[in-house]
């Protein structure tokens, strides 16, 4: 083709798409170019193309990647780039295009140019520093100028109250993206990161393969690149790395994602346990009892408490309460026990300890651990506190109030040093001079010091103010604090006023956003306020907690209790409270009473005074129920972590996996807290758990882990629905767009400080055990594949409109024509393209899923309980569904499909699109891979492409397998989007397997001829094969093992390319066979000389595709008999009976490697043998190829018998029998006649 030409026709294409893009929106620009290696494709050849032909642009890294050396101290490999082409972008705002090539990812920078880029994993040794070195890479300039268009970023807003709603995508050039500096100078390959899968130690190779001037518009393309990695390791750091730990069910997965498996296997990693505390607070066997509290107190364990504990009375009854112990954070608490001294604990004793509740992101709730009947227990110090009359008496002390509600949660909006994320309230000022104020009150008893100053903090958080915020605060209508301030940051305030602002009871804070100074939109809101200030000794309610740093002795004077049982204690040290006694109890009226008391101080001193009346219960008192997850001895390969309300109704999948050969166990969530957090309630114990089973159970480790239980963000239940926490979410600030939410995938990644699953996970999102029955029923039936018909092979495509976000028909195309294989289906409908109204697609999706699809794949926009605007399928569709035995694995490329964080209350349903499919019973999906987060639409295709591929190319079927090779897809194929990572989560089984189409594997096995065989003569097998059912088998391996004793062998092929495995025997590895795909591989050899007895040859075949019958693929075993026949030897044998004896004689033919002669006798056919001959007969001279003639006679008969005789001919490799003879003896025995 003439170069000019082609130029010329590539404007005339460009001109004329230009002119027609409002009615040719999803057509693609036809170029030819001139360049070898590139071609272009229109959109409707695309969609025609075929599927089969594809496969080889989809499957493994020899695609693309060749490994050129390698050896302990490096790896050379080199990526060829396949065929690009150009597509047209959608822009509202500009003109511009895509540069793709199909098995390549495309930057996902948000703003970055879309170029194509390729990564792959490569093992290496552990203690290496790996380095990258370029050897090869020669660019080419491409002929013509394209205006390639950014990566899109999605658009999200959040109402004040804090919900999330996405409002599309947008195509912004980020400048240092398109930075000429940028683009021209980078690399073309680098070494990206490292990491750990599990055992083995990775390294991201990532290649750039396309550089773009931004300013000429012009792309430089390099064909091949190739690289060297060195390790950089030392001998010794080899040496200490070798290790070939077996990753049990993980092996096969790491076999298909890294490049290097066999070589980088003997570099694994065995876990590190050094890392991991012991956070249980109880001795295995040792009955202890959970202590429950939520605020800060005194509390009282009386004996009534521990009977309604279920505390048998006896054992009331024997415990010695000396004995008690209470502990804490894994440390003993000091404790009082009222009538300890007689030994025996009455009805009238009870325990009293300070408790100290929480203030985590997770729980108020703190856990005490009570046992006894070990040694004696800790118990509280004495001190006197009687007054002196001589001390200081204090008239204050130093109180704080801290004045904060929760009632909004802000995922993208966190504020403060502790990064909290809900607020109390907000303001929204709009439109001059409309001020806008809100009031916050607060009651406090400050001491009557008009010296003191009090000093009152802030914390504000923007949300948004054109030009800036105006604020103004009032203390009681006294204006505080004035200030303007900018954007979305926090605003901070503290201030010094004076006591007499300041009043004694309830006390009003108020803050106004004055709408003045040209102010046109001031949104924020109201976090919290501190106040400290000078605070009297006057008992609220008969309580009163108070601080005092001095050193020396001081009297402290309380007034304001209703009664005159009142104690004191100084609590300074939580753990360890001493009692004061002596203190005097002093009325002051009918009904108040005045405390006082004198401590010696050395610093700050705390303590707290109350009346008996206000000692504290505890919020529970639970026995603890026995666990040993600290067990090293303990193995399992599927962790199912369950709330104690589903445990026996998960345990019939639990059981059912274990009958499949993965070790199961159950395990109560409560027991994890218990011994990986002192009983805490924290997400980080079940990470904590799972990492230390990895790294200490018994190998191999586990490799699924299943969570049974919903969740949700609101763990303090600020909101006030009330709804359950079963599993809670692995919350994490990780989505550049919407900030906090579920990063489940934390849980697994436990090797390393990587963001790569080391277990595959899956939770079943439900929230009562009928639910949780219901969800094992749909898992177990769908296993048992009980359903009839084909509609397991047809795969459901659905896409939005396209937008600036993407061109979603043309994504989705790419994946059903080039990633979905023959004989499956796409059923594609796209919105405004297949189908032209919400309506249309909805009632398309519903009808396919009740009639039933294996997957259904949709790429496009979405929120928490919708598809796309035009809500193409939701969470009130639910009851639409009949499809109770046909239930499709769902795969929404899209944005808050799976956000299962949102608390419901009684009578709503917040619930997410996936969870609510997977949730639904009989009908829904069986599974769900949803994201939590918002994304962009090349990180989804690489998570969707990589995903297809798992399935359809490497038939990697089970669902934890597959979505994580998914995820590695991603990582391996970006440097961005490492969110998705986190926030794609399987609500599903990750041990489910898919019911993809099976293949159906034959392997037939003759050999010829069929009868005996002598040494020396040739034999020959015929293995034929074939594929009968519907699906493609890949990887196809035949394996014969061949005897040894079988010499020269040739063999020939035909039908399906078959390659030997270099250092093996007879594997060999075959081509891909579809449906009806046959071939054979014959085999033929010579039996060594010196070999007789029986060859046995035994042959099998094996697929990585499903398959439902696997009897067919092992053929019955051939035998054939190698012998040498008397013949060869023999020209006659015979025994003659004589008066005395018989006589056996034999004439030999020929000695080759025969040795010698034994004659054998039996009194039947088939009697035990009996040698006659002491010692072999040895052959007689010249022996050779000449015979001789010999003879034998057996004179220990008996007359009138039958005899059977054998001649045993030994050669140098066997031993051959000749007979049996039949001799019938004299009935008369003549005995010679002895004469002296």
């Amino acid at each position: 083709m003439d170069k000019h030409l082609s130029t010329k026709t590539i404007r005339i294409a460009l001109v004329i798409m230009l002119s027609l893009t409002a009615l040719l929106i999803h057509q693609r620009v036809t170029l030819a170019r001139p360049i070898e290696g590139f071609s272009t494709q229109s959109n409707d050849q695309s969609r025609q193309a075929s599927s089969i032909s594809s496969l080889a642009l989809i499957s493994d890294h020899d695609n693309f990647f060749q490994i050129i050396d390698q050896n302990e101290q490096s790896i050379t490999i080199e990526l060829t780039t396949p065929q690009a082409q150009i597509e047209e972008g959608l822009s509202n705002s500009f003109a511009c295009e895509t540069l793709n090539v199909e098995g390549f990812g495309n930057a996902t920078r948000s703003g970055w140019p879309q170029l194509p880029v390729k990564g792959v994993l490569i093992g290496i040794p552990i203690e290496s520093a790996p380095t990258l070195t370029v050897l090869e890479s020669e660019a080419v300039l491409l002929p013509d100028r394209i205006n390639l268009c950014p990566v899109a970023q999605p658009v999200a807003s959040f109402d004040l109250d804090g919900n999330i709603t996405f409002e599309g995508s947008q195509l912004i050039p980020d400048p240092e993206g398109y930075s000429d500096l940028q683009n021209l100078s980078a690399n073309p390959a680098q070494l990206t990161s490292t990491a750990f899968l599990r055992s083995q130690r990775v390294a991201q190779l990532f290649f750039q393969p396309f550089r773009y001037d931004a300013f000429s518009g012009q792309v430089f393309y390099h064909p091949q690149i190739r690289v060297r990695l060195d390790f950089n390791s030392s001998n010794a750091a080899n040496k200490f790395a070798k290790s070939t730990m077996d990753e049990g069910f993980f092996e096969s997965f790491l076999k298909d994602n890294l490049l290097n498996y066999s070589s980088a296997r003997t570099w694994r990693l065995q876990p590190s346990t050094d890392s991991f505390a012991n956070t249980a607070s109880k001795d295995a066997g040792q009955v202890t009892y959970k202590i429950m509290v939520d605020q800060d107190g005194l509390y009282q364990i009386t004996y009534s408490d521990l009977v309604n504990a279920g505390v048998a009375l006896d054992t009331l009854n024997s415990l010695d309460p000396r004995s008690l112990q209470l502990i804490n954070a894994g440390v003993e608490v000091a404790i009082f026990v009222e009538g300890e001294q007689d030994g025996v604990f009455d009805s009238g004793d009870s325990i009293l300890f300070y408790g100290q509740a929480l203030n985590t992101k997770f729980t108020n709730t703190n856990v005490y651990w009570l046992s006894w009947g070990t040694s004696s227990g800790l118990r509280m110090e004495q001190k006197d506190g009687t007054p002196s009359g001589s001390a200081l008496v204090p008239d204050s002390y130093l109180a704080t109030a801290h004045v904060e509600e929760n009632h909004y949660y802000l995922s993208s909006r966190p504020s403060g040093p502790e990064q909290d994320r809900w607020v109390w309230d907000y303001i929204y000022g709009t439109g001059a001079g409309a001020a806008q104020t809100r009031n916050f009150k607060f009651s406090i008893n400050p001491a009557d010091i008009p010296s003191s100053p009090v000093s009152i903090r802030g914390l504000l958080r923007g949300y948004q103010g054109t030009p800036h915020h105006h604020t103004k605060v009032y203390l009681n209508g006294y204006l505080i604090d004035d200030a303007i301030w900018n954007g979305e940051n926090d605003y901070n305030f503290d201030v010094i006023i004076s006591r007499d602002k300041l009043l004694n009871g309830e006390n009003t804070i108020t803050v106004e956003c004055p709408m003045d100074g040209g102010v046109t939109l001031d949104i924020f809101y109201i976090n919290y306020f501190d106040i400290d200030y000078a605070g009297a000794f006057v008992a609220d309610n008969n309580l009163l907690f108070f601080n005092q740093t001095a050193n020396g002795a001081r009297e402290f004077r309380v007034v304001g209790f209703t009664s005159n049982s009142v104690n004191v204690f100084d609590i300074s040290d939580h753990g360890r409270p001493i009692r004061m006694t002596g203190a005097v109890i002093s009325p002051l009226s009918e009904s108040t009473y005045r405390l006082s008391f004198e401590a010696t101080l050395n610093g700050t001193h705390q303590f707290l005074a109350l009346s008996s009346d206000q000692q504290l219960k505890p919020a529970a008192i639970v026995v603890d129920k026995a666990s040993n997850l600290r067990d090293n001895n303990n193995r399992a390969d599927y962790l199912i972590i369950s709330h104690a309300d589903f445990l026996t109704a998960i345990q019939p999948l639990a059981d059912y996996r274990t009958s499949q050969g993965l070790t199961s166990i159950v395990i109560d969530v409560e027991d994890i807290y218990d011994e990986f957090n002192f009983g805490v309630f924290d997400p980080q114990a079940i990470r904590d758990f799972i990492a230390y089973a990895y790294a200490n159970w018994t190998h191999p480790v586990p490799t699924y882990v299943l969570l049974v239980g919903d969740g949700h963000f609101d763990f303090k239940n600020y909101y006030g629905r009330d709804e359950g926490i079963f599993i809670p979410p692995y919350l994490a600030n990780i989505d550049p767009w919407i900030g906090e939410t579920a990063a489940d995938n934390r849980y697994v990644t436990v090797s390393g400080s990587d963001l790569l699953p080391d277990l595959f996970l899956g939770r079943l999102p439900v929230k009562t055990a009928v639910e949780t029955t219901q969800m094992v029923n749909k898992i177990l039936s769908y296993e048992a594949n009980q359903s009839q018909g084909n509609w397991n092979q047809t795969v459901m495509f659905v896409a939005d409109n396209s937008d600036s976000a993407g061109n979603f028909a043309n994504i989705s195309d790419n994946i059903a024509n080039f990633h979905l294989p023959a004989p499956y289906f796409a059923q594609k409908i796209y919105y405004k393209v297949t189908h032209a109204t919400g309506t249309e697609v909805k009632t398309s999706i519903i009808d396919g899923i009740n009639q039933g699809r294996l997957l259904i794949n949709y790429i496009g926009h979405s929120s928490t309980q919708f598809w796309a605007a035009e809500n193409f399928l939701g969470v009130a569709d639910m009851n639409r569904l009949t499809n109770t035995d046909r239930w499709p694995f769902m795969l929404p490329m899209t944005c808050l499909d799976g956000y299962y964080i949102s608390p419901s209350a009684i009578g709503e349903n917040r619930s997410s699109v996936g969870e609510s499919l997977v949730a639904s019973s009989p009908n829904g999906a069986i599974a769900s891979w949803s994201p939590t987060g918002f994304g962009v639409a090349t990180g989804h295709d690489l998570l969707n492409k990589g995903l297809f591929n798992a399935i359809f190319n490497d038939d990697v079927i089970a669902l934890g397998p597959a979505t994580t090779q998914a995820k590695l897809n991603l990582y391996m194929n970006s440097s961005s989007n490492r969110e998705l990572m986190d926030t794609y989560i399987l609500f599903g089984d990750p041990a489910l397997k898919l019911n993809v189409l099976p293949a159906d594997l034959s392997l037939t096995q003759t050999v010829f001829p069929g009868g005996a065989l002598r040494p020396g003569d040739t034999l020959t097998y015929t293995l034929t094969y074939a594929n009968t059912d519907a699906a493609t088998a890949h990887h196809v391996v035949i394996e014969d093992l061949l005897p040894e004793m079988l010499e020269d062998v040739v063999v020939t092929t035909s039908g399906a390319a078959a390659i030997q495995r270099s250092g093996t025997r007879f594997v060999w590895d075959l081509a891909d066979l579809a449906q009806g795909q046959s071939g054979s591989i014959t085999i033929t050899a010579k039996i060594a000389e010196a070999f007789t007895g029986t060859i046995t040859n035994s042959a099998s075949i094996t697929t990585s595709a499903r398959e439902i019958n696997r009897i067919n693929n092992v053929p019955a075993a051939v035998t054939t008999l190698v012998e040498w026949p008397t013949s060869n030897f023999l020209t006659s044998f015979s025994a003659t009976a004589k008066p005395v004896s018989i006589l056996i004689e034999w004439q030999t033919s020929k000695e080759d490697s025969v040795t010698g002669f034994n004659v054998y006798r039996s009194q039947t056919a088939d009697s035990q043998k009996e040698q006659l001959n002491t010692a072999i007969i040895p052959i007689l001279p010249p022996g050779g190829g000449s015979g001789n003639s010999y003879a034998f006679e057996d004179t220990s008969i008996s007359g009138g018998k039958t005899y059977y005789y054998w001649l045993e001919i030994i050669t140098n490799a066997n031993q051959f029998l000749e007979g049996p003879l039949e001799v019938q003896t004299f009935s008369t025995i003549f005995m010679p006649m002895l004469v002296r």
